[in-house]
């Protein structure tokens, strides 16, 4: 065999090896997405590590078919443009996203427009400006395409420069997300430094061991007030609650922080932004070794929970409690669907424990929301001022005052 035909059939060989890594590479990859979700566990332990070396390999694959094939023809046209284009998609194509997935509830859409966008700026950014910056005249090549792009390119900029400055002259300090965010946190931190400077910790009224019976509630019911000043009274009074409520949330229950403390006696209440069940499960363990754990034990978490990891958590939390607890559920929400995140799906099981354990309770804020969208910030999940407050605060006095005349768990 001479030496040209050893070359030959290396050649093919490593050709048809590279064809082949770059095919189960990048099923690899889909595959990935498919299974991983942004907030998965896995997805930061080893998932970022796993896509980054496939996408190595994809790329060694394909320059190695690109040696071993000298003669083939030149790659289409088509190939070649998304090549010389793709990093600038890359640096455009987030933002744009960010803008339009809140502005649009289908994310396919956003997609599309994200993609067809960014293509069209890293295609004039490419072939327009990045000649100009290494002293090369495009137009002379391309007269008749960047005749007509330069000038859009120049609307667009002023245009966008001036839709920024209204935004920034039209822009509270402070929006209606943030605002009963950070008073919920201060309402915390204030609580916090009371407990220290009293040198004491939250315990429980009795010991878990001796609780069992009925928890004794007001009979008086009032009509919720919408009213946004210190007039509201919350739909059901409650006079005591011997054992307690220990009560674990989310951001969107920090906007009702000052609310639950005004409305449920003694309440302890830790809220966080971004919390997950897995941290709130934490979190439950920590408060039964220190003996800070209430009777009625309030969970409004699952917005920021998915992967498929969120329903051992939950179970966790009910198999980790102690006995003589009565458990509240508040149902996630999210008005508009993000990737990778299934409030629905935890929603749906918080209702499935209500209906099978005793000593479990819902309350549906999410049933509630969906039917009153005003209730909602610019995000369509966190409240959104006075009236979402209340209306969270009295659907979990609702569920409190019914799980008062459960039995707690055995």
């Amino acid at each position: 065999m001479g030496k040209k035909t050893a070359k030959r059939l290396n050649n093919r060989l490593t050709a048809a090896l590279s064809v082949a890594a770059m095919v189960l590479a990048t099923g690899s990859l889909v595959a990935m997405g498919l299974r991983f979700s942004f907030n998965g566990e896995s997805t930061y332990r080893y998932g970022f590590l796993l896509a980054a070396l496939l996408a190595a390999a994809i790329i060694c694959a394909a320059r190695a078919l690109h040696e071993a094939t000298p003669k083939l023809p030149r790659e289409p046209r088509v190939v070649t443009f998304f090549a010389e284009t793709s990093y600038g998609v890359f640096l455009f194509h987030w933002p744009l996203y960010v803008v339009f997935s809140n502005v649009f509830a289908q994310n396919w859409l956003a997609s599309l427009l994200t993609f067809a966008i960014s293509l069209g700026l890293a295609s004039m950014t490419f072939y327009g400006l990045e000649p100009v910056l290494h002293g090369k005249k495009p137009w002379k090549r391309h007269h008749v395409l960047l005749k007509t792009l330069y000038p859009a390119a120049g609307f667009l900029v002023l245009l966008g420069i001036a839709g920024s400055a209204q935004v920034f002259a039209r822009a509270p300090v402070i929006n209606d997300l943030e605002t009963p965010i950070m008073v919920g946190n201060i309402y915390q931190d204030a609580e916090s430094v009371a407990a220290l400077e009293k040198r004491v910790a939250a315990i429980p009224a009795e010991p878990v061991k001796d609780r069992g019976r009925p928890l004794f509630w007001a009979d008086a019911v009032h009509d919720p007030s919408l009213a946004e000043d210190d007039a509201w009274t919350p739909s059901v009074t409650i006079d005591s609650i011997p054992g307690g409520v220990s009560f674990l949330g989310d951001s969107v229950s920090l906007g009702a922080d000052r609310l639950l403390r005004r409305a449920i006696p003694g309440v302890h209440v830790d809220s966080a932004v971004s919390r997950l069940l897995k941290d709130g499960r934490e979190l439950l363990l920590e408060w039964q070794a220190d003996g800070s754990l209430r009777e009625v034990v309030v969970i409004a978490l699952g917005a920021n929970d998915g992967g498929g990891e969120w329903q051992a958590q939950i179970d966790g939390m009910l198999e980790e409690l102690p006995a003589g607890c009565r458990v509240v559920f508040v149902t996630p929400y999210l008005g508009r669907p993000a990737p990778g995140l299934e409030d629905k799906a935890i929603a749906s099981y918080f209702r499935q424990l209500a209906q099978e354990l005793p000593y479990v309770t819902v309350a549906d804020w999410a049933s509630i929301v969906a039917k009153n969208p005003d209730y909602l910030a610019s995000d369509h999940t966190h409240l959104g001022g006075e009236k979402a407050a209340q209306a969270y605060v009295n659907t979990v006095l609702q569920a409190i005052a019914e799980a008062g005349g459960k039995e707690g768990k055995r």
